[in-house]
Formats: structure tokens, sequence, C-alpha cells
């Protein structure tokens, strides 16, 4: 639309009281998109990882977005202003879950796997993640 799309988010961080060593985070935000024909959206996120071994976190999240209004069009090109843009209204809920393996001080290696729950206007189906993090010791 060529205006900026501003957002703003606030999260929480904890240790919740579980017999294994763990951590929670959750977040929630406010898009406000710019320009005219987008909706404004509420992205949010939940996250619990719990480490059954000193160098292994198990973790799950859901995340998504939602709109706040309702949408009125699919995902695609709208040319009825004489410029061609690209609409991406979207609403989606999407499920995680991970495997994070500390290797060495300096190396991690990650697995994971997402699907896309429920949702308009996103990609839907599996996606599966590998990850290498190199740290500085």
């Amino acid at each position: 639309t060529g205006s900026a799309d501003t957002e703003l988010r606030m999260q929480f961080g904890t240790k919740l009281p579980l017999p294994l060593a763990n951590y929670f985070t959750a977040d929630l935000g406010f898009t406000g998109r710019g320009g005219s024909g987008f909706n404004n959206e509420v992205p949010y996120l939940i996250e619990l990882g719990v480490y059954p071994m000193k160098r292994l976190i198990v973790k799950g999240v859901v995340d998504g977005r939602k709109s706040t209004q309702s949408l009125t069009s699919q995902a695609g090109i709208n040319s009825g202003s004489g410029q061609n843009m690209l609409i991406v209204d979207q609403d989606f809920t999407r499920v995680w879950g991970g495997l994070i393996y500390s290797a060495s001080t300096a190396v991690d290696l990650s697995f994971e796997y997402s699907r896309v729950v429920s949702g308009k206007n996103t990609l839907a189906g599996n996606t599966f993640y590998l990850g290498l993090a190199i740290k500085s010791p």
C-alpha cells in the first residue's frame, strides 16, 4: 500500500511449578495495518519448554494472528484502485513441537514441526525445521 504497518507486542515469561526444569512465555500484540483495504491484526504466541535432561529441551508452541474484522476477500491481487496491490489479510492458528539438543557449549541442534490447524488466507500444511545454532563460548 505504500504505508507502514505498526506493531506493538507485550511478552511475559516465567517458570511454572512443574517437576521438570522449564520455561513459559506468552506474548500478545496489536498490528495496525497501514493503507486502505487491510484489517488490523492481533498476533499471539504461547510457548512451554521443559528440560527432561541437562542438554535437551522439549518445547510446544501455539501461535497465530487474528484479524480484527471478518475477512471479506481472499488473498490475491486487487487492481480496483488502478494499481496492482497484494491483499494479504490473514487469520490463522499454528501449533509447533520441537527438540533442541545442546551438542556442546558452542553448538545447538534443533528439529521442529509445525502445522496450521485453522485459518484463512494462509498456507496450510505441515512444516519441518532443522536448525544449527553456533554460539560464542
